[in-house]
């Protein structure tokens, strides 16, 4: 029997028995049915409304390898996943009075293989003309290999339908078992989900697809999704992006990204989303930005000046680096070149050292420059530098910097300690056996100048030099001892005006005028006596620095940080610069007739009262002398 005999029998009995006939007939008709059902070669499977299996034929059991035990109450379960909206679809043009006739599809085996196969479908209704079930017949489709030979006329077409169905076949299988998420969209709903996408969620499929978006998807993040997909939709575009957050089944937050394509599904426009779970990644993302912001704003703080340079140009300077150059911000020096804040001295060695490093990657240990200011003004740094291979994809030099005047001024503190220390041992060793003997030769020397009155000239010069090698004595014996000061309250101004009026006669001698300005300031401890013997040796270095005259300024000044600031300045001849920083040391002097320990001793004087002595001065413009007395907190 034909197969569209065999439809045509089925479907006739079948209205036929349902159609309310006398019993006698009924009878026979139901069996004829249950025989011509048994006999077909064609599947036939019959359902309730509700889809559940109520009964199938012999053809079906072997085109499908079940039996009927394992099929009945079941719901469709030969219908493959991604079928099951478009056979059910089918099912309900059956009830609606369209017909379904020979429809090409594919089928579910027991063993999970798939046969191409062609459906029929139409409805079983009652007396009352009530459908109460619907009736699938399936017909093989003959693949080429069981083509018979003389009908070569329709093996290309079925050929052509084998190879969509194998496509089809591997395209399902690579989706079902693909390790990204797969969905598709189209008319406003979702017609299918693949394993993996139910599988980051946590849910089976059946339970992902009746989750609603709210419970999966942030709702910003589901309206940007759906607009993507409407923008796809209507402009036809080939891909969007997404990244969206979604909610687990344990509500446990994760992290989507994903791409919206644009696709024609069977006829219509829809659209095939792509997803993975990149929550990891995500996580990782935000452990590294928090940490590179701790690390950064560490760095930013560090008191040690940090700089970056990438062939020369400064792309990062710390807080500390930016205030060492004096400039205000960081945005000053980045984007200079590192040669703009270094003493052209240092440019040749400091390009071979950056060139050494970013060729062996290895440190060139501590290197010592002078930093030029923005200022202008000059100043010693010892720089570290070391390879940083990406940063921010580049490969850069970072050079650690140290400030090194404070260690210059107490190397030279050092220095002129030991020198001091030199000079007390001297003088602790010939002090004593000098004075004595001079004392004797003084005393004689007068006594010879009045019994030989003609050599009265050459006795005094003799008594001047005596002296002078006094003077030079009580010197030694002021370094090579502590004094026991008594410090006592005292005003600055008043000691001041004290020791000018003893010294303006010398002045005026030397065509030189002192002008001085005397601000009200709080009264210091100090031991007087040392202050004056300051103030004169200033004050006398002023007069004779002036061989030509000119005008010495003395001032006083309460400063904020709790200071007296005492100023002396001339307008002589100046210190050059090679010489400004040897000036204090012992027997060190500009002058013909000097020792070099008048300023010695006035440094130590000042220290020891627990102030500042500071020369400042440049050749032929004068010498600034400022001294800095601290002001005692309670006033006694």
């Amino acid at each position: 029997m034909t197969t569209s005999m065999t439809f045509s029998l089925i479907h006739n009995l079948f209205k036929t028995s349902s159609n309310g006939e006398e019993t006698s007939v009924q009878a026979p008709i139901s069996k004829l049915l249950i025989n011509l059902l048994e006999s077909a070669t064609d599947g036939v499977l019959i359902t309730g409304l509700d889809g559940r299996v109520v009964a199938i034929n012999r053809a079906f059991e072997e085109l499908h390898g079940w039996k009927r035990e394992h099929v009945a109450g079941k719901l469709l379960p030969w219908i493959p996943t991604h079928l099951i909206d478009e056979v059910n679809q089918l099912s309900n043009s059956a009830l609606s009075g369209q017909s379904v006739d020979g429809h090409p599809s594919i089928s579910l085996r027991q063993d999970g293989s798939y046969i191409p196969i062609s459906l029929t479908i139409f409805p079983i209704a009652n007396s009352e003309n009530t459908h109460t079930g619907l009736v699938y017949v399936e017909t093989r489709l003959i693949t080429i290999e069981e083509q018979p030979r003389d009908k070569a006329c329709s093996v290309e077409s079925v050929r052509m339908k084998n190879m969509l169905m194998e496509t089809e076949n591997t395209y399902k299988n690579l989706v079902e078992n693909a390790q990204i998420g797969v969905y598709l969209y189209q008319e406003g709903r979702v017609i299918y989900v693949n394993p993996h996408l139910a599988q980051i969620f946590g849910y089976t499929v059946e339970e992902f697809v009746f989750q609603n978006n709210s419970n999966l998807i942030a709702k910003e993040d589901w309206i940007k999704l759906q607009n993507e997909a409407t923008s796809a939709l209507k402009s036809h575009d080939s891909k969007h992006t997404f990244e969206l957050r979604g909610t687990r089944k344990d509500q446990r937050i994760i992290y989507i990204e994903g791409t919206v394509t644009y696709i024609i599904y069977n006829g219509k426009p829809a659209v095939f989303v792509t997803c993975q779970e990149v929550t990891y990644k995500k996580e990782m993302e935000q452990l590294m930005l928090e940490s590179a912001q701790r690390y950064r704003k560490l760095v930013e703080l560090l008191p040690e000046p940090i700089i970056v340079n990438s062939n020369g140009t400064i792309i990062y300077g710390n807080i500390s680096a930016v205030q060492l150059v004096g400039a205000k911000c960081e945005s000053e020096i980045i984007g200079t070149s590192i040669f703009d804040f270094l003493h052209p001295d240092d440019h040749e060695n400091s390009r071979k050292t950056i060139q050494r490093i970013m060729e062996s990657d290895e440190p060139p240990g501590l290197q010592r420059r002078k930093l030029v200011k923005k200022s202008g003004d000059i100043v010693e740094v010892e720089i570290n530098s070391i390879r940083l291979h990406d940063f921010h994809g580049k490969s850069v030099v970072l050079s650690v910097l140290r400030d090194l005047t404070e260690q210059i001024i107490e190397e030279e503190a050092l220095i002129q300690s030991e020198k001091l220390a030199a000079v007390g041992k001297l003088a602790a060793g010939v002090a004593h056996e000098i004075r004595n003997p001079l004392t004797a030769l003084r005393g004689f020397c007068q006594l010879l100048r009045k019994k030989y009155s003609e050599d009265y000239y050459y006795f005094g010069i003799m008594i001047d030099e005596l002296d002078r090698i006094n003077m030079i004595v009580n010197d030694f014996m002021t370094l090579s001892k502590p004094q026991i000061s008594k410090f006592e309250k005292a005003n600055i101004n008043k000691i001041l005006q004290s020791v000018i009026s003893i010294l303006e006669t010398q002045a005026l001698l030397n065509n030189v005028s002192i002008v001085a300005t005397y601000n009200e300031v709080p009264p210091i401890c100090c031991e007087e006596g040392q202050l004056k013997q300051v103030f004169v040796n200033v004050i006398n270095n002023a007069i004779h620095a002036m061989p030509s005259g000119g005008e010495i300024k003395v001032s006083t000044t309460a400063k904020h940080d709790r200071h007296i600031q005492v100023t002396i300045q001339d307008e002589g001849i100046g210190i050059p610069e090679d010489i400004i920083r040897k000036v204090g040391e012992p027997f060190f002097t500009t002058k013909e007739n000097g020792t070099g320990l008048g300023l010695m001793i006035s440094r130590r004087i000042i220290e020891n009262h627990n102030g500042l002595f500071v020369i400042s001065s440049k050749e032929n413009l004068g010498t600034t002398v400022d001294i800095s007395l601290p002001i005692p907190l309670i006033n006694y």
